[in-house]
């Protein structure tokens, strides 16, 4: 997998058993972890703090999901590679546009380190 794909991977539940398969940005890929931001369709009922770490795909679409989806930054995640039970199925890719805009996005996250207090 490469860095800015879409792909979906078997997620459980954090407060009762299962889960279901969900979509994942790959932030980068290692031998022995992926490295991923969580993708939602859920937004409108989050408070304004939580909203503020979630950047809007642009062109859903073509990434390959299936209605408006924003990635949750507010966490980077990671899966072991090592678990041979886990697999990843691949959606699509996040658009230049929409890499910029993200990367623009956490930049303006993250406070500047020049910056003297």
């Amino acid at each position: 997998m490469k860095s800015n794909e879409i792909v979906t991977v078997y997620v459980a539940f954090a407060n009762r058993q299962g889960g279901k398969r969900r979509p994942i940005l790959v932030v980068e890929d290692k031998e022995e972890r992926v490295a991923f931001f969580s993708i939602t369709t859920k937004y409108e009922k989050k408070s304004e703090a939580i909203k503020n770490l979630y950047y809007p795909i642009r062109d859903w679409k073509e990434a390959g999901l299936h209605k408006q989806s924003w990635i949750d930054v507010g966490t980077l995640r990671g899966i072991s590679r090592i678990r041979k039970d886990i697999t990843f199925k691949k959606v699509g890719k996040l658009t230049t546009t929409d890499k910029k805009m993200l990367n623009d996005f956490i930049e303006k996250l993250i406070p500047n380190s020049d910056e003297k207090n």
